[in-house]
């Protein structure tokens, strides 16, 4: 759940991204760290430096397509 990611690192695109509005949105105080790419908040995800990252639909196809 979204309460999940409290207190938690969050990947953000830069330092006013759609991700970060959702989770203020949503009362969600996380720990957010800016990435440079949609693949490195993937990377940091996957290693475990990250628990969640935001990507939009647009973002998400366009990265399962290229793999």
């Amino acid at each position: 759940s979204l309460s999940d990611l409290e207190n938690k690192r969050f990947a953000v695109l830069g330092t006013t991204s759609v991700g970060e509005r959702f989770l203020r949105d949503h009362g969600i105080h996380a720990m957010l760290v800016p990435i440079g790419s949609m693949e490195e908040a993937l990377v940091r995800v996957q290693n475990g430096d990250c628990v969640a990252a935001y990507l939009s639909k647009f973002d998400a196809v366009a990265i399962l397509r290229a793999v």
